[in-house]
């Protein structure tokens, strides 16, 4: 026990709970009883630690990049405990594998110069450290970019001794195998300290620092270690080192300790050390071509911008803030790799007026990040809704990976949304973005490239790999993997119950894999697996995963409201069309309007069923009540039955001759449901008398009629950059002309559907005539891209007719939108 006491427990300063402990050590949250500064951590140490430790704390206590120790504090529990500052920011290692410090090398320059100007004191004082490493130097100031707002301290004395009174045999003290110089290794008793080995492990600690992450020798025995080291093998350079901190580094392993330089000569040559900076070369100047906006909320680093053009139209766009060495070596990236349909596209750099940073310019993203999405509920997709975006994704990297590029750095939180539609493929468009990790395969071959590992989501390979030199396609297929995975499980994060992510790494090194999610599809399950394998060469590359992916067609978990034979009972087959089939229902113990129950195929449940539940709130669509759980196993719809058919039928058979009142009424229904339709950024695709169910039929009372859009086996959302490839069936005789015009992309808008209307109403007028009767399908489509149009019906009057004639023009651009259609049949006046 110490022989004085600086400060008492409970009334000079209060201790808090526990943070975490070394060897000897327990370290406690404390603070002041009487409000001060700075803040402050207790140290509880047991006998034997104290002894050896405590007495370098209070004699190198006068120094400014050296821990401050203020003293003892006298406590019941009778054990020695030393009251120091506690470092805001924490250890220098923490900062640098969690990604939270990156610093410039002129900021590590700094750092270096602090550090050795806090060891030029302790030999100074005939003093050792012999634990020099990025663990034991504390952060108090940290700014990437200026050099002057950064502070560090030295601390932990465990492994420290006075040169005066060497240590013969100490069994005690373990050598730091990682960090410690070779002469170390060569003494059993260890003891070779001096400043000259301080001087081999400062080398280490600099090693460290300029790796950003890496621990020397990771996943390397102290065995091997020892072995390498004696046999004069040393650390590969980081690959971001500057020319002359290389120098230093190097001239600090001497295996010869009387070779090394003394850290007063250090000192020097990095006072020498001037890192030249390459002039950027701006794309954009801020204020002039683009505005800076408001910064975006629930971004992860704070540093995305709205912005807008000042000079040119162009999309929307972003601002993105990152350090100048990621931006300018990012950006080389983007114009390696220029315009690609499924890589966010980046306009070039642009001065964001701030030292040490640089503005991104790219395009938004409408929707954010994949990740965000799912975690938050925002996107509940269906699993044939994310094989589509991991085909999307597949177009991306197979492409990166044909440019002898890695990226990195696949996870959701880097697949930006644009476009999301839960339940149908078509209605999703995302785009890979940040190559913050990204590099160049062809660098790979000399060792030398280290990035930044993603523990979380990268390859075991890269774990095992000193210098994380084993970056491959296979090893970006492998975070595809878990980029996968974390799509299927909502975005959560991968060993999300993990905090330590040096647990992760171990847990992945001993070949610890992710565990099937519930409800997984088992297709996706089996290609995920495929990508973890621990061999390289027995996972996919992107391109056979293209066409593995192309071939799944997953099934879906549906939300069954009814049981079939228990709330509905299925009766005889009425009719069949293209993957579905209609069977008369009745409720099992209610007496409720009639039902009939809809039994589809997977295929067609994906593209048709969710856009009945979806617009299940127009009175003029057809009500759908639900799914019905059923012993086939096959998506069975419950609906509401028409009592009369559909109009084409009803009109064909003589069965329904509406005045031209009437004719207008049931036109405005129709009109109302498309209306609906058009709000939700659908197409019907397919608008025709046989895909209109009449409720209520009266051939002269307008009030007496009721009449429902239904058949959904077209339909999609509205976007012009897909591609059209997977359409079923062109209605030809119906269908604009824009649609015949174009093979493979999308041509489908609320402007073709007004001409589908248009040709519907011709078809009423015509007592449910089939356009273009009697010819095939070819005939038609040559007749029509000819320009050729149907003839106005007998019973059509002139008004009616100019309406049809203006829905069916062949631009689309100048045809009537539905409101603007709806307000002018409410203004026909029949004589």
């Amino acid at each position: 026990m110490p022989d004085h006491f600086d400060y008492k427990l409970n009334v000079n300063v209060e201790k808090g709970v526990q943070l975490f402990g070394q060897i000897g050590k327990t370290f406690y949250e404390a603070k002041w009883i009487q409000p001060r500064e700075p803040q402050i951590i207790l140290i509880e140490m047991d006998n034997e630690t104290a002894y050896h430790e405590a007495s370098f704390y209070i004699q190198l206590n006068s120094h400014d990049h050296i821990i401050h120790t203020f003293g003892f504090v006298d406590n019941d529990l009778h054990l020695p405990i030393l009251l120091q500052e506690r470092a805001p920011f924490g250890n220098l290692s923490a900062l640098l594998q969690q990604n939270r410090f990156k610093p410039s090398q002129q900021v590590l320059v700094e750092i270096f110069n602090q550090i050795v100007d806090a060891m030029i004191y302790i030999v100074a004082q005939n003093i050792v450290h012999g634990d020099l490493c990025c663990h034991n130097v504390l952060v108090f100031k940290m700014n990437s970019n200026k050099r002057e707002e950064n502070l560090v301290k030295l601390t932990n004395y465990h492994n420290a001794r006075s040169i005066d009174q060497p240590i013969k045999n100490d069994d005690r003290i373990t050598a730091p195998i990682r960090y410690c110089a070779v002469e170390i290794l060569r003494s059993a008793g260890r003891s070779n300290y001096s400043e000259l080995s301080d001087v081999y492990s400062m080398g280490v600690l600099m090693w460290e620092a300029c790796s950003q992450v890496e621990i020397p020798y990771t996943n390397i025995s102290n065995i091997e270690i020892r072995q390498r080291k004696l046999r004069g093998e040393k650390l590969q350079r980081p690959y971001q080192c500057d020319d002359h901190l290389w120098l230093i580094v190097q001239d600090c392993w001497h295996n010869e300790p009387d070779l090394r330089y003394t850290f007063s000569e250090i000192k020097v040559r990095l006072s020498n050390i001037k890192i030249e900076k390459p002039s950027i070369s701006y794309d954009f100047a801020l204020n002039i071509d683009v505005k800076q906006g408001a910064l975006m909320p629930g971004t992860r680093k704070n540093n995305v911008y709205n912005a807008e053009w000042l000079l040119r139209k162009g999309p929307k766009i972003v601002l993105i803030k990152k350090d100048e060495d990621i931006a300018t070596r990012e950006i080389e990236f983007y114009r390696q790799l220029k315009i690609h349909p499924r890589i966010i596209q980046v306009f070039g750099l642009v001065d964001s007026k701030s030292s040490g940073s640089i503005f991104l310019l790219q395009e938004c993203a409408s929707h954010g990040n994949l990740s965000t999405l799912l975690r938050e509920n925002h996107f509940k997709p269906l699993p044939i809704v994310l094989v589509e975006i991991f085909s999307q994704l597949l177009d991306a990297v197979a492409y990166i990976s044909s440019k002898k590029i890695v990226h990195g750095n696949l996870c959701c939180r880097n697949v930006l949304v644009f476009k999301m539609n839960p339940y149908h493929r078509k209605g999703n468009s995302v785009k890979l973005t940040n190559f913050d990790y990204a590099q160049f395969m062809d660098h790979l071959k000399n060792g030398k490239d280290e990035i930044i590992a993603t523990v979380r989501y990268c390859a075991p390979e890269i774990l095992e790999s000193e210098g994380q030199s084993k970056y491959s396609e296979a090893s970006d297929v492998y975070s595809l993997g878990v980029l996968m995975w974390e799509a299927c499980s909502k975005g959560k994060l991968p060993y999300a119950s993990i905090a330590d992510d040096n647990e992760v790494r171990q847990r992945k090194l001993s070949g610890e894999k992710l565990s099937k999610p519930d409800n997984f599809d088992e297709k996706i399950w089996e290609l995920i697996q495929m990508c973890w394998a621990t061999q390289t060469d027995l996972r996919f590359n992107f391109a056979e995963m293209r066409t593995l992916i192309s071939r799944i067609k997953p099934r879906v978990a549906w939300h069954y409201k009814y049981n079939l034979n228990i709330d509905v009972q299925k009766g005889v087959q009425l009719f069949g069309q293209l993957g579905k089939s209609f069977y008369q229902a009745t409720w099992s113990s209610r007496h409720e309007s009639p039902t009939i129950l809809i039994e589809m195929d997977h295929e067609t449940a994906y593209r048709e069923a969710s856009f009945y539940i979806q617009l299940n709130h127009n009175d003029h669509i057809v009500h759908t009540f639900g799914f019905v759980n059923n012993n086939r196993h096959l998506p069975m719809l419950l609906q509401e039955r028409a009592p009369f058919h559909n109009l084409s039928i009803l009109l064909q058979e003589d069965g329904f001759q509406p005045s031209q009142e009437v004719l207008i009424e049931i036109f405005g229904q129709i009109v109302d449901a498309m209306i609906y339709i058009a709000g939700r950024n659908i197409v019907h695709g397919d608008l025709c008398c046989r895909n209109v169910l009449v409720f209520k039929m009266n051939s002269n009372q307008r009030k007496g009629n009721l009449v429902k859009v239904t058949n959904f086996h077209n339909a999609q959302h509205t976007d012009e950059t897909l591609n059209d490839n997977d359409r079923l069936i062109i209605p030809v005789r119906y269908c604009a002309p824009e649609i015949l015009h174009t093979r493979g992309k999308s041509n489908y808008s609320e402007a073709s559907d007004v001409y589908s209307m248009g040709v519907l109403m011709w078809e009423a007028y015509s007592q449910g005539e089939i356009p273009y009767a009697n010819m095939s399908n070819n005939e038609i489509r040559q007749r029509r891209l000819r320009g050729e149009q149907l003839q106005p019906p007998s019973k059509c009057h002139t008004d009616e007719w100019t309406l049809i004639t203006q829905c069916c023009l062949k631009e689309p651009e100048i045809r009537w939108t539905f409101s603007q259609l709806q307000s002018l049949l409410s203004s026909i006046r029949i004589k």
